[in-house]
């Protein structure tokens, strides 16, 4: 039978002089469990009439009928509703002077409420011990249901509110009687359901919900799992053992950050452990395995995958993904595991977790002193990438006429971290269409936004009233929902925009943006720094009325497109710190050393109390390392330069100085494959710099990449083509591939150049010449080289 059916009978017995409660309740439980499988607004806001009926035959009950059978399918009936986000809807007066009227009704009462309204809408829902015991647990499960769309920075603050009231009741009840089976069964619900989840963006909101609900879980599981205080050991002469676990190493903004903050740490002093509770099967996921020493999928229960980590003997543990889901990982994060805890967050929002030593944040989101918005110590991460798939990967486009646009539209794209409290960016959007009638906007809402049928429903809904109020047509945007298009569709979305549009939650796919050419507007401080390193500092906004403004100027005018393109290429090609995964591993390695040594000095509960955010120095550091290292390599020293340069680069991992400084200790001690790893780096941000040239040359040919070193002797010879040495290195590399004619021309350039260079005779006689010199200069053996 079809839910209209349902429905219509529904109402018919709900409208009875004196109708039968329990057939309408079973009535709507069955319309419900339909709606379930095929849930629509349209037959949620026909449903609303029933629910009402219902409800106030329910509220008739006497207090005494506990044992009524309508009970349980009515409470049925709410868990469906609230599932499906049919509660979220806004109350309406009526709705208001319902639930007043029935307050103080007792239980009755209250359960006819639930029926009709979201708990978080209803200022007056009543404190647990005004409430049965025996409901303890359906209405738990009610009070905490998490809604689908909080659509504005109101809503939130309104959800918030009402969240940390209630848990914080919870809480209370947990510390002292977590045994009684009503706390006990108010506590799993609690647990089942993901009360966070909508604030986790919302900086200004979540700190106290997120502390209570950290408290409550870790109290529920820490009843599960035995208690554990693992030593912390001194990592002087050891590797540092980091473990990073995951739900799954596929691809998503949280790992691919946390990808390329472990992919380059230096193997002799990290040993990476990679953890996910199911397997890696894509390619990014190998990529990650491959990154990684070791890789574990964790068992199944909650037990045996504390215990996995636990026997692992980890060092720190590293929380990679949204700890506000309930679900086993966000279960494990509230277990102590190692003696250090981290949590990922490139938004900058605490987990609240009381396990949690340490917020792991970029720079531009942390104070010098820990805010009072976050229940962790901060880690200020020096700079922030994501491991952005390689070129050589499949990938898979799409076109403007397969979103529904014409060809020649102007295209914005904005990806959406959450619906929630989005409502200001999206009037922002709206404005921006108003201004450029030729424009279209993709809307897409990431792939693992938690999201129900329903609740993206009311979120376009939310968009198409947004429009209509600007008096911007509907068909000019395209909502996709997160099961439309996985993370690799959503990178090809990207690269066809003409304008990105950054919001919360979209730093990830602002360097998809950029890497791709595509020029971004931006109010995020983290974007907003990656524009001014690109010399785009005028891509950045301050605030809404300015991000209108720029976008919508930027969308009417190829011409400054073009040129934003332009200088977006030129950036590209000395490279930015959002695709700069060595520099993002470096500043990694610096802040988890740092703090791993203050928790050691100072103990657990010193540590998370100091004021200020971990960071891996200070400019005085930088000084005193690089004289250290200068002087052991001026020295002729072989060993101590290297770790020297590290601390520096560490502190800074983005000056090509300091990492050609690192390059070169790394050569002196032997270790040539790293070393041409920071020299290429260096080398990359400082192109005119024939001695950086000449140096990545010899780490080159030390690396016995013989072919890669003539490319950089040339490139050194065209800054600077009086360098005998680099003339004479060039003889020895084109000799040794057997490119005589190259050695020979290089010879006459060197007898041109140093006619007494020492040298000069031998390599002569070595290639059957004279010493006469020959007209050559920088070009020479430009064509081989270039074939």
């Amino acid at each position: 039978m079809s839910p209209a059916v349902h429905f219509a009978l529904a109402e018919k017995r709900s409208a009875q002089a004196d109708p039968d409660l329990m057939t309408s309740a079973t009535a709507l439980r069955t319309a419900v469990q339909e709606l379930g499988t095929a849930p629509q607004l349209e037959v949620v806001l026909a449903l609303r009439g029933v629910r009402e009926a219902v409800a106030a035959e329910f509220a008739k009950l006497d207090r005494r009928d506990v044992n009524s059978p309508a009970i349980p399918i009515v409470l049925e009936a709410i868990h469906g509703l609230a599932a499906c986000g049919a509660l979220d809807l806004p109350l309406r007066a009526k709705d208001e002077r319902q639930l007043a009227h029935w307050q103080p009704l007792g239980w009755p009462g209250l359960v006819a409420s639930m029926l009709v309204s979201a708990a978080w809408r209803w200022d007056a829902a009543p404190v647990f011990s005004h409430v049965p015991d025996w409901l303890w647990g359906a209405y738990a499960e009610w009070l905490f249901a998490a809604p689908n769309t909080l659509a504005s920075d109101r809503e939130c603050a309104l959800y918030a509110s009402h969240l940390s009231r209630h848990a914080d009741e919870l809480a209370r009840w947990v510390q002292r009687h977590l045994g009684a089976p009503a706390v006990r069964a108010a506590v799993e619900a609690f647990a089942r359901q993901a009360p966070l989840h909508p604030l986790r963006f919302a900086r200004s909101h979540v700190l106290l919900p997120a502390e209570l609900q950290g408290k409550i879980l870790a109290r529920l599981h820490g009843s599960f799992i035995g208690p554990f205080e693992p030593c912390v050991r001194p990592r002087a002469g050891r590797r540092l053992r980091v473990g990073f676990v995951a739900r799954q190493w596929e691809a998503n903004a949280d790992t691919t950050a946390a990808l390329a903050q472990f992919e380059h740490l230096p193997g002799d002093r990290f040993e990476r452990r990679l953890f996910a509770l199911q397997e890696a099967t894509t390619a990014f996921g190998w990529r990650c395995r491959e990154s990684a020493d070791v890789f574990r999928v964790l068992p199944a229960d909650c037990a045996g995958q504390a215990e996995m980590l636990r026997d692992a003997g980890l060092d720190v543990a590293v929380f990679v993904g949204d700890t506000t889901l309930a679900d086993s990982f966000s279960r494990l994060a509230s277990i102590r595991v190692a003696p250090l805890q981290a949590v990922e967050n490139p938004a900058g929002i605490t987990s609240g977790l009381p396990e949690s030593d340490l917020c792991l944040v970029p720079a531009e989101l942390a104070p010098p002193r820990t805010p009072s918005r976050h229940s962790e110590r901060l880690g200020a991460l020096p700079t922030t990438a994501f491991a952005l798939r390689r070129g050589g990967d499949a990938e898979r486009v799409c076109s403007r006429s397969d979103l529904g646009f014409p060809e020649r539209t102007v295209l914005l794209v904005a990806v959406l971290g959450t619906t929630h409290g989005t409502l200001e960016t999206l009037v922002n959007f709206g404005r921006i269409l108003a201004q450029v009638p030729e424009a279209a906007l993709v809307l897409q809402v990431v792939p693992d936004n938690e999201l129900t049928p329903v609740g993206f429903e009311r979120f376009c809904t939310i968009v198409c009233a947004t429009l209509d109020e600007l008096h911007v047509a509907n068909d000019r945007v395209s909502v996709l929902a997160p099961r439309e298009a996985q993370h690799e569709e959503t990178r090809g979305i990207v690269r066809l925009a003409d304008l990105f549009l950054t919001t919360s939650g979209s730093a990830v796919w602002a360097a998809e943006a950029l890497a791709a050419g595509v020029p971004v507007v931006s109010a995020d401080p983290v974007v907003s720094d990656w524009l001014k390193e690109a010399r785009l500092g005028e891509l950045t906004a301050h605030d809404g009325p300015a991000f209108v403004e720029l976008a919508a100027s930027l969308a009417a005018d190829p011409g400054w497109r073009e040129s934003v393109g332009r200088q977006l290429q030129r950036a590209l090609h000395v490279g930015l710190a959002c695709h700069d995964t060595l520099a993002a591993s470096d500043g990694f390695a610096g802040v988890l050393e740092t703090a791993f040594d203050q928790l050691e000095a100072l103990g657990r509960s010193r540590f998370r109390r100091q004021p200020d955010a971990v960071r891996a120095g200070a400019a005085e550091d930088i000084a005193s390392a690089v004289t250290a290292a200068q002087a052991v390599l001026e020295n002729g020293g072989l060993q101590g330069a290297a770790e020297a340069a590290m601390r520096a680069v560490m502190i800074r991992p983005r000056d090509p100085k300091l990492r050609a400084l690192c390059g070169r200790a790394l050569l002196a001690e032997g270790d040539a494959s790293r070393g041409v790893e920071y020299l290429l780096a260096a080398v990359q941000q400082r192109r005119h710099d024939a001695n950086l040239w000449m140096t990545l040359a010899n780490g080159l040919q030390e690396a016995d990449r013989v072919v890669e070193a003539l490319h950089a002797l040339h490139a050194s010879l065209r800054l600077d083509p009086g360098r005998p040495d680099a003339w004479s290195a060039l003889v020895e590399l084109a000799t040794k591939l057997g490119e005589k004619d190259l050695a020979r021309e290089a010879c006459g350039a060197l007898a041109e150049t140093a006619p007494d260079h020492p040298q000069l005779a031998a390599l002569c006689q070595c290639l059957g010449r004279g010493r006469e010199p020959v007209n050559c200069g920088s070009d020479v053996g430009a064509n081989r080289l270039e074939a």
